[in-house]
């Protein structure tokens, strides 16, 4: 009887030392690529530069992450400091490469950047380019 009541006094006492199960974190994302460019084959940029023709009537912004399986980051545009877009792209892979894009004409010459966002709202990159007739 002494030998039950001992074990069932212990029984407590073992569950309250059993370690907590632990949470398996998430991968750090990060910005491994980014670049501008005319123009994306094969998920790779093509004509990557800082200066551009509006006669190219595209330009991309191409990021490779890594970390990033099932969240989401965005790429924010801006022409001569004023956001035009807003571009939320999801991420499907632990790594993975994404573009956006915005057409572009003579009438949108002028300074322009696009921001990589992360998942809580934080600038990754930032890539600066530049816009002639």
């Amino acid at each position: 009887m002494h030998r039950v009541a001992i074990a069932l006094a212990l029984i407590p006492a073992l569950a309250v030392a059993q370690p907590a199960a632990e949470t398996v974190p998430q991968p750090a994302l990060v910005v491994a690529d980014a670049r501008i460019g005319i123009g994306v084959e094969d998920q790779e940029l093509v004509g990557a530069g800082t200066a551009f023709r509006s006669s190219v009537e595209k330009i991309f912004c191409w990021t490779k992450v890594t970390g990033g399986a099932r969240q989401k980051i965005a790429h924010v545009w801006y022409r001569d400091g004023r956001k035009v877009a807003e571009v939320r792209l999801p991420l499907q892979h632990e790594t993975t490469r994404t573009w956006s894009y915005r057409k572009v004409g003579p009438e949108l010459a002028g300074a322009w950047k696009v921001e990589v966002i992360g998942p809580e709202g934080g600038v990754l990159r930032t890539l600066e380019f530049t816009l002639s007739e």
